[in-house]
């Protein structure tokens, strides 16, 4: 946010000044019914764009710029849309600044939609459906569930899938897949979670959007940075337990986690690993993962027994197949599981 706070000083010096801007562009901020809109670019002279569609699954820290570049070029010269539920319109201006100063894009809005009017406003709801990129800002992803589900939020981005970019990070990837951990009660740590699978801490939520790629799927978030993966495996493990229980033939669950200052770019059902600048390694990883498909036996109260899941993880320019759920290039594949809380692994993890 420091960061993006500096490029808007910046912008705001650089069109004094009448340097590298196109011409007819403004800023505005309009506080409305349960919202505040901030635009800066072509406010209202708004126009649909031939866009292309895709998904960008960012793990949250530092945004990376490769991934919001290439938003932008999918949007193809039109309306980028941010929406939160609170914070500020700082990504107004660092994307603005990424599109060339507005020759990339028409304009870039930020929605900070505060109440369930707000997320039933027809305004919003028309401005997104124009849109040619939408990404959901990190934040609170039970209040991103509370306010906008069965709204003409959640309608208005379904609606949009098809046709242009559309990406979160953090709490906005968390919101993504047809399985979200909705942090109802707050976070869950790997130990709170592996030695008793049944915490009132761990609580889902499902189908806020159906982005057909991501059915069957949980998310996390701050992966290594966090040391999420006890979690991810108890959440898996805890959705299989689910889906017997809702009698579900196929008990086959999936999973993506991506490390912070990391992103993928998914075009077409296949996913590419980028990172922020040159940075490598551990902790700019992403990981996809998927259960056995067999039945689970969890007890409640006692550590987690959990067995037969497949993970494949990959570093910069990795690329991972979702449609058929598998690792293309630059991916290592190995085996995990827990017994009594402790997590093991099988193979080259």
């Amino acid at each position: 946010e420091n960061m993006k706070g500096v490029v808007l000083a910046l912008v705001v010096v650089v069109s004094l000044l009448g340097i590298g801007l196109v011409s007819g562009w403004e800023t505005v901020e309009e506080k409305g019914d349960g919202y505040i809109w901030s635009c800066i670019g072509r406010c209202s002279n708004r126009s649909k764009t031939a866009s292309s569609p895709g998904l960008v699954l960012m793990g949250g820290g530092t945004d990376v710029a490769e991934a919001f570049r290439w938003m932008i070029k999918l949007a193809n010269h039109g309306d980028f849309v941010v929406i939160r539920t609170a914070g500020t319109d700082a990504y107004n201006p660092w994307i603005w600044s990424l599109a060339n100063n507005g020759t990339l894009l028409n304009s870039v809005s930020t929605f900070v939609i505060t109440s369930h009017t707000g997320s039933n406003q027809p305004f919003i709801s028309s401005f997104i459906l124009q849109s040619s990129a939408l990404f959901i800002a990190g934040g609170d992803q039970f209040s991103y569930i509370t306010l906008w589900n069965n709204t003409l939020i959640s309608s208005s981005i379904q609606s949009l899938l098809h046709s242009a970019p559309i990406g979160g990070t953090s709490a906005g990837l968390a919101v993504l897949p047809s399985y979200v951990f909705s942090a109802q009660y707050g976070g869950v740590t790997s130990s709170e979670a592996l030695s008793n699978p049944f915490t009132h801490l761990i609580t889902f939520s499902t189908q806020f959007l159906n982005i057909s790629i991501l059915n069957d799927v949980i998310t996390d978030m701050h992966f290594q940075q966090r040391d999420r993966m006890g979690r991810t495996i108890t959440f898996l493990a805890r959705l299989v337990e689910k889906r017997m229980e809702w009698k579900r033939k196929d008990l086959v669950v999936r999973g993506i986690a991506v490390d912070e200052q990391t992103a993928i770019l998914v075009e077409k059902g296949v996913g590419r690993v980028v990172v922020d600048g040159d940075r490598r390694g551990e902790g700019r990883r992403s990981y996809w993962f998927e259960t056995n498909g067999k039945e689970v036996n969890l007890k409640k109260g006692e550590p987690l027994d959990f067995e037969g899941v497949r993970v494949w993880k990959g570093e910069a320019g990795a690329v991972f197949d979702l449609g058929v759920w598998k690792g293309v290039e630059g991916v290592k594949e190995y085996g995990l599981g827990a017994r009594k809380g402790i997590l093991y692994s099988e193979g080259n993890g």
